[in-house]
């Protein structure tokens, strides 16, 4: 058996042995950082534990200032909701107080609209007849003319007062929009300036408005003429 001579063995190639000699440095670089990583992570570590024993106050401030943060967003929160839920009240107010007069005009309206169209010999008397309120038979008492109709008078003023179900809550009647009526109807013929038989018919209308909490007077006055001829 013929064996070698150590001079003789074969030897490594010069590229393998730089890539073996290449792969040793490597390992041993990423061996480093991973020890240089520990070693700062042990570290932090050490100063963290040596503040904290010297001041154990320290690790509630963190949390401390959250709740803070959190009070003082509740705060913001809350005020907000109240501006926002006082606006939603006052539109609402707003709104249901507009619904109250487009009612009440609506039906004094309506009444002007039956008066105008009824028989003529029916507006001298004391009570205005064969009316209609809310599908009903209706009549309105005719006070005295006063000097201001728009003020009236309150010792001869006949009030007729119409309860009208707003809400459309029939069993319920502490809801009901009260409207109050006044009717003046005034004798304007004069024959010598070519004025035939006519008659000037004046509506006032009021209630009282608690919509914002406190008692508004709210009110018109509407007018009308009619005359024996329809085409007056």
């Amino acid at each position: 058996m013929n064996s070698l001579s150590p001079d003789h063995q074969q030897k490594p190639r010069p590229e393998e042995f730089h890539s073996s000699v290449f792969t040793q440095i490597r390992h041993f670089k990423d061996q480093s950082k991973i020890s240089i990583n520990f070693t700062d992570k042990y570290l932090i570590s050490q100063n963290w534990m040596k503040k904290t024993a010297e001041n154990p106050k320290s690790l509630n401030r963190k949390s401390a200032f959250t709740l803070v943060e959190v009070m003082v967003a509740s705060v913001i929160l809350t005020i907000t909701g109240i501006g926002v839920l006082t606006g939603l009240l006052q539109a609402r107010k707003m709104t249901e107080g507009s619904i109250y007069v487009a009612t009440a005009t609506t039906v004094a309206q309506g009444y002007i609209e039956q008066i105008k169209n009824m028989e003529f010999n029916l507006l001298d008397g004391s009570t205005i007849p064969e009316l209609m309120s809310q599908g009903t038979p209706d009549f309105l008492n005719i006070s005295p003319l006063p000097s201001d109709p728009e003020a009236g008078d309150s010792s001869s003023d006949l009030v007729n007062t119409r309860s009208i179900d707003i809400n459309n809550t029939p069993d319920n009647a502490q809801d009901d929009l009260d409207i109050e009526f006044v009717v003046y109807v005034e004798d304007i013929t004069d024959e010598a300036n070519g004025v035939g038989e006519a008659r000037r018919i004046i509506l006032r209308w009021g209630y009282i408005d608690n919509t914002t909490g406190s008692d508004v007077p709210i009110g018109n006055t509407l007018y009308s003429i009619r005359s024996r001829i329809p085409t007056f």
